[in-house]
This record gives C-alpha cells, structure tokens and sequence, in this order.
C-alpha cells in the first residue's frame, strides 16, 4: 500500500537492496531534482551524500530525507563543484567517513538566461564553472577510486537540446553530454559506467521558476503562458529525481548511453505519462 508520501521509485521493480552498501554522492542536492534523486537512491539503500553549495538547503534536505529514510543514511557536505579545494574536501570527507564513492550524479547547475552576444562575459564563465569544470573536478576526485574497486557509476545531466536565450546553459549541458561520451569510451571495460540523463521540463523548482520567468519575459509571453507551450514534456521534480537514481541501479545496461528520466523509469516499468 503506497501513500501519497511515498517515494514513486517504490512503485517499480527495484527492491529496497538495489543498491545496499553504495555510496553515492549527489551535487546540487538541496532542493527540487537532486534532493528526488537522493530521496530516491536512499530508499534503494544507497547511503547518500548531499554536495550542495547552499548550507541552509543542504541541511535542510539532510534532516528532511533523515527524518524519512533514517538516522545516518543521509549525509550533507557543503560543496562548491566548481572550486578544486572544496572538491578535493569533499573527497577527503568521504575517505574519512563512509570511505568511498560508487556513484556520482553531477546535477548542480547554474542556468543563465539571455541572448548569446548579451549575455554577459560573467555569467558564461559561471556556467562554465558548474556545468563542465564541476563534472571534470568530481571525475578527477572519484574515478581513480571507482577504477581501483572495479565498480563505479558517473552520470552526467543533459539538456533537451540546444533553445534560444539559452545558449549559455545549452553549451555547457552539450560539453557535458560529450564528456560523458569521452568517459564511457576511455572507461569501457573497466567496472566503471558513464551515462548521461535529461531530466526533462521541469517548471517547479526554484531555480527552474526564475529561468522561466526571465525566459518568458525575453519571448513577450507570461511565465504561465511559457509554461502551457511546454506542458506536454513537462515533468515534476520527483519523476526527474526518480529517473536519476533509477539509472543509476540500471547504469551497467546503459553505459554510453544518453537517456531520459521517464525512460528509465520505464525500464523498471513504472510510466508517467
């Protein structure tokens, strides 16, 4: 018997052992998309840790999913992806603590709004910093030990594609996808498996609600006009989320692959559509 608390990953084929005794590490987890993947991967029995930059999110997600999934199996870590020190902190946190990383989920990201040659010089750089040096700095910081135990999972977070006045998320998110392509082909083999993610449309994370008004505003459109354009790919952070940590468990039969959330929560049959 579900109740309407209960995480969606429940109503598939996974079980609660899925990934028992892993250890994944989620960036950008305080909130919306990366806080549904740790809920997620924790009822799967992942012990997860919350890279998150924003230390009031952080702990809040650390004692909301504690409070849900128990003591201990939920661990914050203020973490900046795109600074080699705090990386490198995180790292050493980790070996201290649980002792390693099986799965990494690079899903912090910035999202600047606006026309490529008016977008300031700033905010590509800041885009550049979480969207492609932060997945860099975190395979730098774990794929060594994943390599060295023969088991890892890297999952890089796409985009539906390239989108006016985006152009400084959308060539960032594309790096992303290729570095993921670039890493399954250097790690086939290996024990290690890389795949990249689209979560989809997703209008209800804080983040997500600021992009959309700045974007709509750009195409003379009304944040819920924007929003009912798109509403047949849209999709909730908890199915985004949930699709995260479902490729994780299944990321051996998807390695190279480039994947959506709702497709992989088919492949452990449960539909959203």
């Amino acid at each position: 018997m579900t109740t309407p608390n209960t995480p969606l990953i429940e109503k598939g084929t996974l079980t609660r052992e899925a990934l028992r005794g892993r250890v994944a590490v989620v960036s950008g987890a305080g909130d919306g998309i990366g806080y549904e993947a740790a809920r997620a991967l924790a009822w799967l029995g992942a012990h997860v840790v919350i890279a998150e930059i924003d230390k009031r999110r952080g702990r809040k997600a650390e004692r909301s999913l504690s409070e849900e999934m128990g003591e201990g199996i939920v661990t914050f870590v203020h973490t900046d992806v795109g600074d080699e020190r705090s990386v490198g902190r995180l790292s050493q946190h980790l070996l201290n603590g649980v002792g390693k990383a099986d799965i990494v989920i690079n899903n912090a990201t910035v999202t600047p709004v606006g026309a490529v040659h008016e977008t300031r010089i700033q905010d590509w750089d800041r885009s550049y910093r979480v969207n492609v040096r932060g997945p860099v700095l975190l395979a730098q910081a774990f794929l060594p030990g994943m390599l060295k135990r023969k088991y890892g999972v890297f999952i890089c977070v796409s985009s539906s594609g390239a989108a006016p006045y985006m152009g400084a998320y959308e060539a960032f998110k594309s790096a992303q996808t290729e570095l993921a392509k670039t890493l399954a082909a250097e790690l086939a083999g290996t024990g290690v498996f890389v795949l990249s993610i689209a979560p989809g449309f997703v209008p209800t994370t804080p983040g997500a609600v600021s992009t959309i008004a700045k974007t709509a505003a750009i195409h003379g459109q009304s944040a819920s006009e924007f929003e009912e354009q798109r509403q047949q790919h849209a999709v909730s952070a908890e199915v985004a989320g949930a699709g995260f940590a479902a490729a994780a468990a299944l990321a051996p039969d998807l390695h190279g692959q480039e994947i959506t959330s709702r497709q992989a929560l088919q492949m452990i049959g449960i539909h959203t559509y």
